[in-house]
């Protein structure tokens, strides 16, 4: 789940479960000292394989240093069998989160969520190929806004 690179993270997920929460977090973000946070946009790329009836969905919830902060942005249902990019957030969609530049510059920082398989006929299979997490922010001396893109360094297995 770390890297754009084809090597996905699988799990079948049963009838009516949850994944456990998958945490990715240790992006290398280097926001400038002073910078105001104005925006997330999370990007899970994944797909699955299921023979019928409902599409499994996301739960995905920022976090800080091991705590969720912030409003829960889930619902996209997984709906094909190819790898797809799902986003979460936007330019100017703080999660009302509270972050500050030094939080998303932490090692801590990253995005968790969990996958619910609402079919209540089938088992529904996994894989989450990456991880990506773009900031928008001002900067404190210009007033411009501008925006860095990062992966996670670090994830927990997909269970």
């Amino acid at each position: 789940m770390k890297a754009d690179d084809g090597s996905d993270a699988t799990r079948a997920l049963s009838i009516n479960a949850n994944t456990r929460l998958a945490t990715a977090t240790n992006f290398g973000f280097a926001i400038p000292t002073g910078a105001t946070i104005v925006g997330y946009v999370v990007v899970v790329q994944a797909k699955r394989t299921l023979t019928d009836g409902d599409n499994p969905a996301f739960n995905a919830v920022y976090i800080y240093n091991g705590a969720q902060v912030g409003d829960n942005k889930g619902g996209a249902e997984i709906t094909t069998s190819s790898m797809v990019d799902y986003s979460f957030g936007g330019i100017a969609d703080d999660w009302n989160a509270a972050l500050v530049y030094s939080d998303v510059n932490g090692i801590g920082f990253g995005t968790q969520f969990q996958i619910h398989n609402y079919n209540d006929t089938y088992t529904a299979n996994l894989s989450v190929d990456y991880v990506k997490i773009t900031v928008y922010y001002t900067e404190a001396a210009s007033g411009s806004k501008k925006r860095i893109i990062g992966h996670a360094r670090t994830a927990t297995t997909f269970k």
